[in-house]
C-alpha cells in the first residue's frame, strides 16, 4: 500500500487525514506477519503446558521443572514484545518516509496516533498472558495427592465459567451479586436503566444490601442516570405503612420513573417470568436477570418474605440470544401492563392511582383493618395535595 504523494503538491487538512488513515491501514497490513509469529509462539507454549499437564500425575519431578519454565516463558513473551514494539516502529517510520510532503506537525501526529495504538494492542495481549501465568504456575504447585480431584474440579468450574463469557452470560452469586451492581452503577455507569422488580417489599426495609443498594441508585441518578422501574407487588404486601414508605419515596421524589403493577392482574405464565425478582436492562448493551427467588413458588410471597435472601443472577450481554429475549419481555410487560395516561403524566398521579387501588381492594376484602383505611385515605388526600401543588 502505498501513501507517497506528487512532488510539488502541499497537502490539505483533509488530505492529510486520508494520508493519515492510508498510514495506519499499511501498518496494519504490515503487521499480520509478525502478529501471526506471536499467535503461534502463544500455541506452542499452550501445547508445552498441556504436556506438563498431562505427566505432572506420573512424574512428581515435573512440578520443579514446570515452576521453572513458567517464569522462563514470561521471559520470552517479555521478549516478544519489545521485538513486536521494535518491528512496529520501523513499520511506522517506513510508513511515514513514504508521505514526503506532509508539515512535521502531520507527521509527529500521524506517528504518534500509530505508536499509541500498536503500543496498547500488544501491551494488552501481554498483560493478559501474564495475567494467567499466576493461575496456571498455582495450579501446578498443588503437589498434594489428596487435592488433585478439588483441584481439578476448581479448573473444570473456571472453565465453564470462561466458557460462558465468552458466549455473552455470567453466574453471579452472594457478594458477587451485589459486587457487580455496584460496579456497574458505579464505575461503569450506565446511560439509562429499565427494570422490574418483584421481590419482598420487606427487603427494602430489613436487608441492609438492599438498603445500600437504593442509596447506589440514587448516586447514580444524581450522577446524571436515568431509570424507569416498574414494581409488581401484591396488594396485602402492600398495605404495610413501612413498604409504603419506601416505594412511595421513589415515586414522590421525583428522581427514578416509577410504576406498579398488581400481581393479582398479571397472567400467571408472565408472573412465573419474573419469579427469581425480576431484572434490569443497562443501557442496551447488558440484562441482569434475578434467580434468587426462583426456590419459592409463584405467587406464595408470604414464604418469600419469611426467607432470607440468596443472591443468584446471570448476566447477559447482547451478543447472547436471552439479551434480546428479556429485552422483549420488558418491553411487552410495560406496553401492556402500564396504562399509557401513566406514562405520561406526573408521578405523583400514578402513586395516587396505586393508593386508590389499594383501598378499593381492602374495602371489599372480608375484615379489613379500619385503621389501615384510615392511613390510606389520609396518605390519599396527602398525595392530592401534592399533585394539586405541582
Amino acid at each position: 500500500m502505498s501513501t507517497t504523494m506528487p512532488q510539488g503538491h502541499q497537502p490539505s487538512s483533509s488530505e492529510a487525514r486520508r494520508l493519515e488513515r492510508a498510514a495506519h491501514a499499511a501498518a496494519a497490513e504490515r503487521a499480520r506477519k509478525i502478529v501471526w509469529i506471536v499467535s503461534v509462539l502463544e500455541a506452542v507454549v499452550a501445547v508445552l503446558i498441556g504436556v506438563f499437564a498431562s505427566k505432572i500425575f506420573t512424574n512428581g519431578n515435573v512440578a520443579q521443572v514446570v515452576s521453572v519454565v513458567l517464569p522462563f516463558i514470561g521471559v520470552i513473551f517479555g521478549v516478544s514484545y519489545v521485538a513486536l514494539d521494535w518491528h512496529m516502529d520501523g513499520v511506522i517510520r517506513k510508513e511515514l518516509s513514504n508521505i514526503d510532503l506532509l508539515g512535521e506537525e502531520w507527521k509527529s501526529r500521524i506517528e504518534s496516533s500509530l505508536l499509541t495504538e500498536i503500543s496498547s494492542v500488544v501491551s494488552r495481549e501481554t498483560t493478559e498472558f501474564r495475567t494467567l501465568l499466576p493461575f496456571i504456575n498455582s495450579y501446578f504447585e498443588c503437589a498434594a495427592q489428596d487435592s488433585f480431584n478439588h483441584r481439578e474440579t476448581i479448573l473444570e468450574r473456571a472453565t465453564d465459567q470462561f466458557d460462558a463469557l465468552t458466549r455473552g452470560e455470567l453466574e453471579l452469586e452472594d457478594e458477587d451479586y451485589y459486587d457487580w451492581l455496584r460496579h456497574r452503577l458505579g464505575d461503569n455507569r450506565p446511560a439509562a436503566v429499565r427494570a422490574v422488580s418483584r421481590r419482598p417489599l420487606d427487603v427494602y426495609v430489613s436487608d441492609p444490601r438492599e438498603i445500600n443498594f437504593i442509596q447506589n441508585n440514587l448516586a447514580a441518578i444524581e450522577a446524571g442516570t436515568k431509570i424507569t422501574r416498574v414494581y409488581i407487588a401484591n396488594e396485602a404486601d402492600f398495605l404495610d405503612r413501612r413498604h409504603r414508605k419506601v416505594i412511595s419515596a421513589q415515586f414522590l421524589q421525583g428522581r427514578v420513573e416509577c410504576f406498579l403493577i398488581w400481581e393479582s392482574r398479571l397472567r400467571p405464565g408472565t408472573l412465573s417470568r419474573f419469579a427469581g425478582g425480576g431484572l434490569s436492562i443497562y443501557d442496551n448493551d447488558e440484562v441482569f436477570y434475578d434467580r434468587s427467588y426462583l426456590a419459592h413458588t409463584v405467587g406464595e410471597s408470604s414464604a418469600m418474605q419469611s426467607s432470607p435472601l440468596q443472591p443468584r443472577a446471570s448476566v447477559y450481554s447482547k451478543v447472547h440470544p436471552r439479551f434480546k429475549e428479556f429485552v422483549t419481555l420488558y418491553e411487552s410487560l410495560l406496553n401492556n401492563s402500564v396504562l399509557p395516561a401513566h406514562r405520561k403524566c406526573p408521578q405523583s398521579e400514578v402513586y395516587l392511582a396505586v393508593l386508590e387501588d389499594l383501598l378499593e381492594w381492602l374495602k371489599v376484602q372480608s375484615s379489613p383493618d379500619p385503621q389501615t383505611i384510615t392511613e390510606i385515605e389520609q396518605e390519599i388526600a396527602d398525595v392530592k395535595k401534592l399533585t394539586v401543588a405541582n
